[in-house]
């Protein structure tokens, strides 16, 4: 089985957030708990950088807005679940949705274009 994929916003707005110490704990928690089935990247810019810090879990088609260290083991039990933490998907809109996905199924994954 495959991975399912993480994708955290590593571009200026989201960093001032916090979304390295996100990054970090989700990988911290990650190689604690020995999860193969979640694959943990960086990606540029979801283009919604008033919400973030931003995770897209790509497989679920799960765009999380505001996460915070805290939240990490919540948005991990959910991807194992195959639940969403509604909480974080509050401020969601679904134009801005619609426009990641959509580059998300077109194939712009970091590390899949050369």
């Amino acid at each position: 089985m495959e991975p399912k994929v993480v994708l955290v916003c590593m571009n200026v707005d989201c960093r001032e957030n916090g979304s390295e110490a996100v990054l970090a704990e989700l990988t911290r928690k990650q190689n604690a708990q020995g999860l193969r089935s979640v694959e943990i990247r960086e990606y540029l810019c979801f283009s919604a950088c008033t919400k973030g810090p931003n995770i897209v879990c790509v497989d679920d088609r799960v765009w999380y807005c505001g996460v915070q260290p805290r939240d990490v083991d919540e948005i991990l039990d959910s991807l194992q679940s195959g639940t969403t933490v509604e909480r974080l998907t509050e401020n969601n809109d679904s134009i801005t949705k619609s426009l990641i996905m959509s580059i998300l199924e077109a194939g712009l994954l970091p590390g899949d274009v050369l």
